[in-house]
This record gives structure tokens, C-alpha cells and sequence, in this order.
């Protein structure tokens, strides 16, 4: 992981260029339609995981003044090709300059100035939080819904996606999103209709990696979803009439996203009683009376130790007589089965920690530290 505190937590935009700021060269490498061109990234551009921005120019006419061009874009996917690396200050002029060049090749003439005064229409804040090992985002989500969400009194509409893999705490034009970043776009995979994560195609090879390492992520996303939404989120942050290179101020992300993180995690739900290892071991039987007692009485064991030592202690003591296919196995089932609240304490802390921190993360750095 990457020192630098000069983070830059977006993903993607949609900003608006008006004429005269750019041309359109070749009006055929868009659709056919009278009044929207659309152009995506093509069939060939997939299969070579090439990521190009998606284009929509409106007209009514060649030369009108009201003609404009909306360009949406994974900023990190622009220079990385996937979104677990993230941005800094310092790629402001990176990101201008390629998506000039991407016009270009996709048949619209503008320059990166023009590129860094347009409009800004949509933002998506993300950061990618690294879990501890032994622990899976789903545990966390699960730990976060039963602290935090589950049961609490919200202003916003609750929605879980894939069967717990992600929820969405929804307002009227904005919402604030945590979900496990490797089961969701292993379902991208599959199908985008299944996923948050839409570019799969570009990413893949990293998805392998990832998944070999046992690693586990869990991803925020604060999501601005029309002009309106972004101009007001950002006037309270200093910045009216935003325009795309407003997103590179000092600061921006960070507050948005710790905004929303410390809003969310501000009143937990009361903490229940700890449990006995005899109430432990009635709970499970009760729950689970198909279960072997061996298997039962194994998952209370790593769960107590757990709640002493912290899941990190606990693979450590057992690592050095047991395969870590074992433990892992045998931790998953505790995890699912027991309440740890020392556990999930510890891992709420974590969390709001490397939040704080705000270390821009590197997909390639994060991989030579786990191998």
C-alpha cells in the first residue's frame, strides 16, 4: 500500500462539454439517432479489456450553441484499468490528457483544459478498505448491518444487493453504498445486470489475483447522482459551479466520504450481553441440531480464543501446528455461528482507522505485499 496522503477518492464521472470547448471529427463513429449519439466501448475494445469513456452527444444541429457532448468515466480505470488502485493530486493532468487522447480516437476533437473545466454532472466517491486477513467482507457487512443499520431509525431507504454481498442506504438523488468488492465483480462476470461493478472485462486478471491471495475488500461509494445533487453536496464543501478538476481540491473526498461513514457508524445498536461458553454452545446446538458435536464444540473454541486474542492472534497460535486451510475453514464457521463482540469491536475500529488514514491504495503494491 502506497504512503501518500494525497488521496483522490473518485471513481466514476460524468462531466459535460458544450460547444465551442470541443468538435466532433467523425460523427459516425456514434449511433444513428436525430438528437443523441451514443458511442460505448465496442465488442473488439472488451475482448481486448480496453476501457474507453462512454459518449453521448446531443444536437440540434451541427453548429447550434446548445450542442454538448456528456462524457462518463472510471477515472482510476482511465490509468490503471481497474478501480482497486486509486488516485492522487498528482494525476489531475494524467487524467486530462488521457481523456483528450480517448476523444480523439473516439471522434471528438477538445483539449485537457477544456477536459478540466467541464461541467461536472454525477460524482461516485469510493475507497477500498483492505480487510484484515481471516476476516471476509461478508462478516464485515454482516457486523456493520447488526451494529449500525439493522433496526435504526433512517432517513434513507435500506437495500440489500445479492443476497447481503452489498447495501445501499438510498436518498432521493444520492446514496451510500458498502459492498464485498470481490464477490461483486466476480458477479459482474456473469452479468452486469447481477453486479455493482459494471467493467468486468478490464479487470479480470486482477479478480484472479485477488481471489488467490485471500484477499477480502470492502468498498464505500458515495454516489451523486444528477447535477443538482453535486452542486448542492459541494457548495457545503466550498465549491459552486463545480467543474472536473473541482474533484482534485485538497480535502474534497475525504470529507464527503468520512462524512458519510461517521453519520452511519455515529449510534450503534446496544450491545448484546456476553455470552457464557455454555449459553454459546446452547445457541449453536439449538441453531445447528444436524451439527456434529465435534465440529460444534472445535467452532466454540476458535470463537472464544478469538474474542481473547482477536481473529489475527488466534491464526497466529494455530498456524504453527495447522494448515491454514483448516484454520480458515474452521474460522468461517465460527465467525457464522458465534457472536464475537470483542471481535467486531476491533474491526469497526479498523475500519473507521484506515479511513482516517486516507493511503491511496495500488492494486500492484497491495499484491507483492500478500504473496
Amino acid at each position: 500500500m502506497k504512503n501518500e496522503t494525497d488521496l483522490i477518492a473518485v471513481d466514476t464521472v460524468q462531466i459535460a462539454l458544450y460547444y465551442p470547448n470541443f468538435k466532433i471529427t467523425d460523427i459516425n463513429r456514434f449511433g444513428n439517432n436525430t438528437m443523441a449519439f451514443i458511442q460505448n466501448p465496442s465488442r473488439a475494445d472488451k475482448a481486448a479489456g480496453f476501457y474507453k469513456p462512454r459518449l453521448t452527444f446531443n444536437k440540434k444541429s451541427f453548429t447550434n450553441p446548445s450542442d454538448r457532448l456528456f462524457i462518463e468515466a472510471s477515472l482510476p480505470k482511465l490509468i490503471y484499468g481497474e478501480n482497486v488502485s486509486e488516485l492522487r493530486q498528482q494525476d489531475k493532468n494524467t487524467i486530462a490528457e488521457l481523456l483528450t487522447a480517448h476523444l480523439k480516437d473516439m471522434g471528438v476533437s477538445t483539449t485537457p483544459e477544456n477536459i478540466l473545466q467541464a461541467d461536472l454532472k454525477r460524482l461516485d466517491c469510493a475507497k477500498n478498505l483492505i480487510l484484515p486477513k481471516g476476516i471476509t467482507a461478508t462478516y464485515a457487512l454482516r457486523t456493520l448491518n447488526n451494529t449500525y443499520i439493522s433496526g435504526q431509525k433512517q432517513k434513507s431507504e435500506i437495500k440489500y444487493i445479492n443476497g447481503g454481498a452489498g447495501i445501499a442506504l438510498r436518498y432521493a438523488h444520492r446514496e451510500f453504498i458498502l459492498y464485498d468488492k470481490i464477490s461483486d465483480l466476480a458477479a459482474s462476470g456473469l452479468s452486469e445486470n447481477l453486479s455493482i461493478e459494471k467493467d468486468y472485462y478490464t479487470q479480470k486478471g486482477l479478480l484472479r489475483l485477488l481471489k488467490e491471495l485471500g484477499l477480502y475488500i470492502l468498498r464505500l461509494e458515495y454516489r451523486l447522482a444528477n447535477r443538482r445533487e453535486v452542486r448542492t453536496i459541494l457548495h457545503k464543501q466550498g465549491i459552486a459551479n463545480p467543474v472536473l478538476g473541482d474533484i482534485f481540491t485538497p480535502g474534497l473526498t475525504k470529507n464527503l466520504l468520512v462524512e458519510q461513514w461517521e453519520t452511519l457508524t455515529r449510534n450503534p445498536a446496544p450491545v448484546p450481553v456476553q455470552l457464557s461458553a455454555s449459553q454459546k454452545i446452547q445457541q449453536f446446538i439449538k441453531a445447528n441440531s444436524k451439527i456434529k458435536l465435534h465440529t460444534a464444540l472445535k467452532s466454540l473454541a476458535f470463537a472464544m480464543l478469538s474474542e481473547e486474542l482477536t481473529v489475527d492472534g488466534t491464526l497466529q497460535l494455530l498456524q504453527a501446528h495447522y494448515s491454514k486451510q483448516d484454520i480458515y475453514h474452521l474460522m468461517n464457521k465460527s465467525i457464522e455461528k458465534f457472536p464475537m463482540e470483542t471481535q467486531e469491536r476491533e474491526l469497526l475500529d479498523g475500519l473507521s482507522a484506515q479511513l482516517q488514514a486516507w493511503q491511496a491504495l495500488s492494486a500492484e503494491q497491495l499484491i507483492k505485499e500478500n504473496k
